[in-house]
């Protein structure tokens, strides 16, 4: 999944892919909320002014992405399993 908000405002998405793939820009402001209940893959750039939250729920799953990620204003990750490179 892909998503450019340029409008303002929050992005939220809860889902039952596995893996979901993401990539976010959120370029005017808002917060970035994305629930799975299967393994979660960051496969470009997430970028906000406010905060970012991501969950791949379930026993199991994992939250995994490919270079830096993140820019914002405060970052919460979730999941049973996480493999995160820094950039």
């Amino acid at each position: 999944m892909a998503a450019t908000n340029a409008g303002g405002g929050d992005i939220q998405l809860t889902n039952t892919a596995s893996p979901l793939n993401i990539i976010i820009t959120e370029s005017a402001g808002g917060n970035i909320v994305v629930n799975n209940t299967g393994n979660l893959s960051i496969l470009g750039p997430i970028s906000t002014t406010g905060t970012v939250n991501l969950t791949a729920g379930g026993a199991g799953n994992s939250l995994s992405n490919g270079f830096s990620i993140i820019t914002a204003n405060g970052v919460t990750l979730s999941a049973d399993d996480m493999n995160l490179v820094g950039g």
